[in-house]
C-alpha cells in the first residue's frame, strides 16, 4: 500500500513538472500591396493562427527584391494585419513576408512583390466602380439601360462620378 501510495505521489508530481506542450499553427490566408507611390506601400494581410493569445510578435519583412537583407516591422497581433511604409526607394522592386513569432518558434510566410513608381509617376487610382440607377430612383440596376448607369471611381483623396464613355 504504501508503494503503491508512493507511485501515485511520483506520477502526480512529474504531471506537475510537466511543461505544457503549446501545439500552434499559423498561415497567411491573403495578402496584398495597395497604395503604391513613389516611396511609400501599405501591405496587408490575413493571417488564419490556431490561438492568436500565443502570438507574441507579428508583423513584415520588406527586402529589395533580390536581397536577403529584410526589414522587420512589428505590427498590433490580429487576424488581419496592415502596415504603411513611406520610406521606400523609387522606381524600386521589394518582396514582403509575414513573420509570427509564436510558441517559442517563429514562422516566416510567403506574402508577394511589389514595385515603387519612378518619380513623378502617377499612381494607379484605387478603383472601385459601382452601377447605380439614381436618374431612375430604381434599386434594380441589373435591368438598367446602360445610358443611364454611372461609375464610381474613388481614389486615395476624393470620389469622383464619370458619365459613362
Amino acid at each position: 500500500m504504501k508503494r503503491l501510495l508512493g507511485i501515485l505521489i511520483a506520477v502526480v508530481l512529474c504531471a506537475v513538472a510537466c511543461e505544457k506542450v503549446i501545439e500552434f499553427s499559423c498561415s497567411v490566408v491573403e495578402s496584398e500591396a495597395t497604395n503604391i507611390t513613389t516611396n511609400g506601400v501599405t501591405l496587408e494581410a490575413t493571417v488564419n493562427a490556431s490561438d492568436y493569445e500565443a502570438i507574441e510578435r507579428m508583423g513584415f519583412l520588406v527586402a529589395v527584391s533580390g536581397s536577403d537583407n529584410y526589414d522587420m516591422y512589428p505590427v498590433n497581433k490580429g487576424r488581419i494585419i496592415e502596415l504603411e511604409i513611406d520610406d521606400l526607394k523609387p522606381k524600386t522592386s521589394y518582396t514582403y513576408r509575414i513573420f509570427v513569432m509564436a510558441a517559442g518558434e517563429n514562422w516566416n510566410l510567403e506574402g508577394g512583390t511589389f514595385r515603387t513608381l519612378e518619380v513623378g509617376g502617377t499612381p494607379e487610382p484605387n478603383v472601385k466602380r459601382v452601377a447605380y440607377a439614381a436618374s431612375i430612383g430604381s434599386s434594380d440596376f441589373f435591368n438598367t439601360p446602360p445610358d443611364v448607369l454611372k461609375t464610381l471611381t474613388t481614389e486615395r483623396d476624393h470620389i469622383s462620378i464619370r458619365e459613362p464613355s
